[in-house]
């Protein structure tokens, strides 16, 4: 395969590897300046590629962020309606290019049993259809006689568990083991391969198998940011989250380190993984011809602002790591802001192929090169809670909530974690009321590119206000209850 050129493109169809975890925080990892966890693999990865400081998802929740990777737009919906189905996504792209295209691990496609493009497709998917309709880790599972979670956890309990599992049978394992057979034998040998590597983890439950269950000290885990003034001071949509989940009860803090402990484990056990498949690529002699992009869908609080899960627009649940190497170009730390519809552009100017007409990323190669200029801002979006939306440059912080009409502003210049908000301040009207415009410009400019209709968002170039609903956290109140599940974890 040719070097890279000046003009930013590869030529003669390079193999393209897509690692994404479910759920990583930007600061999980060594190349990103945790100082306690152990990923010897990503950050010998990170040493190869350009590693991007200020990276941000489209939208902190697993389908819409991954349907923006996918399709180089935006997408506003939740996990259960589909967004851009009649885009076509950089599988049905590639594919026509000539590669052969392969899905590995959690697809969250909706349907669960749709393909979208993938020549090869191996589910190990953590919706309850996918387990029921495709999911070949399940298989995997019955067919040994095993039970995934027999510790009572589900994908949306926020405490700590050991997996009942071995190491060898847990699904990060089964996951990087199925991408290696992948690469030594599904591949078509006679094309280039497009594969997504999609770990489950380190979404709940915080499960690792032994020994990655005891591999970090709860004692030595960091304090949670942002949490110096109480959770009134967030908006009501905020409040309600935090009551309905009754964070509380994670919050204290022999109960918060033990879940970061075990979060930490998995992250480390996807790590060993990594490394696994980059050895893989080594041996069968296509690591000199392979883009890899590892990156997440999104982050996890961990305790920040008193909050667990991913739901919001804070720093701990958009900021994410995005890592590429690309053959023949030189390591380098890129500060620029750069986000997940930046991906589906970025492959199709390297290898040559036509991008989609409303697609609206960056070619991140072109940027670290300096060829094209930094975006002033980022925004993300999320549908849960009644709708918000976040944007961000890099001194101030917006965040408004249709639920409601709240605002919350924070100030980027000081390390106050996004704990003081200065929305309600007098001297700070002016800048609130510039990102507020700012952020009804930018929804006018996706209204033009979008397959949803974005007019529910503003009236006559304002923000909508919806009477704040309390009973749409009323599903989430349930949580309560799983957190009693599991005594025998309760110290």
């Amino acid at each position: 395969m040719e070097k890279l050129r000046k003009s930013g493109v590869v030529m003669s169809k390079p193999n393209i590897l897509i690692i994404i975890c479910d759920q990583l925080r930007y600061d999980a990892l060594g190349c990103y300046g945790n100082k306690i966890i152990q990923t010897p693999a990503i950050d010998k990865l990170s040493s190869e590629s350009v590693t991007f400081t200020n990276a941000y998802t489209s939208s902190p929740i697993c389908v819409p962020a991954r349907i923006t990777m996918l399709t180089g737009r935006h997408d506003f919906t939740f996990n259960k309606p589909y967004g851009h189905k009649n885009t076509p996504h950089l599988s049905h792209i590639l594919k026509s290019s000539g590669y052969h295209t392969a899905m590995i691990g959690k697809a969250h496609f909706v349907p669960c049993t749709e393909t979208y493009g993938f020549d090869y497709f191996k589910l190990s998917d953590d919706h309850e259809l996918g387990r029921v309709n495709a999911d070949k880790y399940q298989k995997y599972l019955t067919e040994k006689e095993l039970l995934e979670r027999e510790h009572g956890l589900d994908g949306w309990d926020i405490l700590w568990a050991t997996s009942n599992l071995k190491e060898e049978d847990y699904v990060t394992t089964w996951n990087g083991n199925q991408t290696i057979e992948y690469l030594q034998k599904k591949r078509a040998k006679d094309k280039p391969f497009f594969c997504v590597c999609s770990f489950v983890k380190p979404h709940p439950p915080f499960d690792p198998p032994r020994p990655y269950d005891t591999m970090y000290k709860p004692e030595d885990m960091p304090f949670p940011k942002g949490c110096n003034e109480p959770v009134a001071n967030k908006s009501r949509v905020i409040q309600k989250w935090h009551s309905a989940w009754e964070f509380d009860f994670c919050m204290r803090e022999d109960r918060r380190a033990r879940i970061v402990s075990h979060y930490y484990g998995n992250v480390s056990l996807i790590d060993k993984q990594i490394g696994h498949i980059i050895s893989t690529l080594r041996d069968e002699g296509l690591y000199d011809d392979t883009i890899i992009i590892f990156l997440t869908d999104h982050g996890e609080q961990l305790g920040d602002q008193h909050l667990f899960m991913k739901h919001f627009g804070y720093d701990s649940s958009i900021h994410i790591p995005l890592i590429l190497r690309v053959p023949g170009v030189k390591s380098k730390i890129c500060d620029s802001f750069v986000s997940l519809t930046d991906i589906l552009p970025t492959i199709c100017d390297t290898v040559g192929a036509e991008k989609p007409k409303f697609s609206i990323g960056q070619n991140l190669i072109s940027l670290y090169e300096g060829k094209t200029s930094s975006k002033d801002y980022m925004v993300s979006y999320s549908d849960v809670g009644g709708e918000w939306f976040s944007l961000q440059n890099n001194k101030w912080k917006y965040i408004y909530y249709f639920n409601g009409g709240d605002e919350e502003l924070y100030d980027f210049s000081k390390e106050s974690y996004e704990t003081i908000n200065l929305a309600n301040e007098k001297e700070y009207k002016t800048i609130k009321d510039e990102m507020k415009n700012k952020l009804v410009c930018w929804i006018k400019e996706m209204r033009q590119v979008s397959e949803i209709d974005l007019r529910r968002f503003i009236d006559n170039d304002n923000l909508i206000v919806k009477p704040f609903r309390e009973d749409i956290f009323s599903y989430f109140e349930r949580r309560s209850l799983a957190h009693r599940i599991p005594k025998y974890l309760i110290r």
